[in-house]
């Protein structure tokens, strides 16, 4: 794979955009590309940091764990997408697991030479501070939405969401190009499959969605637009 074709699977990212050029170069240099097949893990929680990581096609899942192996489904990491940022800015273990969501390929930037790069470059410093920003607040957005907002309401946003990242158009809809189960969805919203299910299935008896087996086509944005409006 060559250099070009791995840069313009970033540059559909807009924290990719504003860095320097040379920088954003230098990044694909010293990168090596990582083949994950479906469910294979890029990295477990308190796994020693390696690198920092960029999907340059596919998708990965980022996860909790419980050493019981409890799960809860934090959010989904497409094409463009970059990880690992806390453990390389606070030089501790990684705090998630993070697996491959069907055949993904990855670029690792090896630890030591990012973090020469990092400190002699203060604009890929600050971007780092910034993406970890960026996650934060999302993180933040999450614990609002379970305290503040109904299941339906969560799961409309949250589809509405991936919709926007993954929707391929078809016959009357947008389709959802990601394998989640109800129960990732449950996990992904803070409710139970059964749950998601009721929803899903109440949605497609009034021509909002559309259950395929293993994916979801929504059919009408605005009714679950309607949903997730200010509240």
């Amino acid at each position: 794979m060559n250099r070009e074709t791995i840069k313009k699977s970033f540059e559909c990212n807009p924290w990719f955009q504003e860095l320097p050029t040379e920088v954003a170069e230098e990044m694909i240099a010293m990168g090596t590309v990582r083949c994950l097949e479906n469910g294979q893990f890029l990295y477990i929680k308190d796994d020693k940091p390696e690198g920092f990581y960029g999907i340059i096609e596919g998708t990965l899942r980022v996860n909790g764990c419980t050493i019981n192996g409890k799960q809860a489904l934090f959010t989904i990491l497409g094409k463009g997408a970059w990880c690992g940022e806390v453990s390389i800015l606070d030089d501790q273990r990684l705090p998630v697991e993070v697996v491959a969501l069907g055949e993904t390929k990855i670029l690792v930037l090896p630890l030591g030479p990012f973090l020469k790069l990092m400190g002699r470059t203060p604009k890929l410093y600050k971007q780092m501070v910034k993406l970890v920003c960026e996650h934060y607040r999302k993180a933040f957005t999450l614990i609002e939405d379970n305290t503040l907002r109904s299941s339906s309401e969560r799961l409309a946003k949250y589809l509405l969401s991936l919709s926007k990242s993954y929707g391929i158009p078809c016959e009357n809809g947008v389709e959802i190009n990601l394998r989640l189960s109800q129960e990732d969805l449950g996990m992904m919203v803070s409710t139970t499959r059964q749950r998601i299910n009721k929803i899903l299935k109440d949605w497609e008896r009034i021509g909002a969605v559309k259950i395929k087996y293993g994916t979801l086509v929504i059919l009408d944005p605005t009714y679950l637009n309607t949903l997730v409006s200010d509240i």
